[in-house]
């Protein structure tokens, strides 16, 4: 077992894969509540003709409440069945996977070459180490979102439920508002033909490709989660299939929002087909 852990995010590492959660605490030594699965990275149990004993972290996480210890290097969890001490491993092995473990230096932060690397539905990026990747996926007949980048904690943006025909996905977005400043990147868009053809009118190139990027008040999504200003950014795929479309459309809260608007033009141009 494995484990990393921030102020914030919590994961847990075994031999075949890991799971991250957000997590809240109460002065220590109180209650520790999990927020929903983050992501989760699986590499493959070998097989097994006697199955699989459930995990023990997770079975102590089901019997709440979980009251916990934390220091600099520890970890201590207590339940009503388990008493477990865990050494922080030091944001190394499961940071490499998630980068919102690692907490970002000074030189990190404000150099791109030094930011973390990501590659989602096979587009290539680096992002500043604040801005967290949630590998949400929300497919709709209109719309495809393959993940998103914020500065803010997020949950799953979709939740099934039964209903008498089968289940039924409802999607929305995966936070309520921003804080102050805060920034949400969304990695997709629309599907149709807008996305799948040279704009009219690029006015610049991504990924070595024509593109438009366009700088407007807030509208739509960025709009609904309380942003004043976006970015959108259009790279249309062609119509052999070999470039496919990318979008992007950056959400700034205020209410200063150019710092944060300087950092995505930033990135803009470490995005990359691969």
């Amino acid at each position: 077992m494995t484990i990393e852990f921030t102020d914030t995010y919590l994961a847990l590492g075994t031999g075949c894969g890991g799971r991250l959660y957000s997590y809240r605490t109460d002065s220590p030594p109180s209650a520790l509540q999990l927020g929903p699965l983050i992501d989760s990275l699986a590499r493959g149990c070998p097989p097994s003709t006697q199955g699989h004993d459930p995990d023990a972290l997770d079975v102590a996480f089901d019997a709440a409440p979980i009251h916990y210890q934390r220091t600099a290097t520890t970890l201590t969890l207590t339940t009503t069945t388990a008493h477990m001490t865990f050494k922080n491993t030091g944001l190394a092995r499961l940071a490499r996977y998630w980068p919102q473990l690692a907490p970002p230096s000074g030189a990190a932060a404000a150099n791109p070459a030094q930011w973390p690397a990501a590659v989602v539905n096979g587009i290539y990026f680096q992002h500043p180490p604040t801005w967290r990747l949630y590998p949400y996926v929300v497919a709709g007949s209109l719309s495809t979102v393959v993940g998103y980048l914020s500065t803010d904690p997020l949950h799953q943006p979709c939740t099934t439920i039964k209903v008498p025909d089968g289940i039924e996905t409802d999607c929305a977005q995966p936070l309520t508002r921003l804080t102050a400043d805060g920034v949400l990147i969304i990695l997709g868009g629309a599907d149709g033909p807008a996305s799948r053809k040279p704009p009219l009118h690029p006015n610049s190139t991504v990924a070595g490709r024509p593109a438009s990027i366009t700088e407007t008040a807030a509208q739509d999504d960025c709009q609904v989660v309380g942003a004043q200003r976006q970015i959108h950014v259009l790279v249309p795929g062609d119509r052999t299939g070999r470039f496919y479309p990318i979008q992007l459309t950056a959400c700034f809260a205020g209410p200063v929002t150019a710092p944060a608007e300087t950092t995505f033009r930033r990135l803009i141009p470490t995005i990359a087909y691969r």
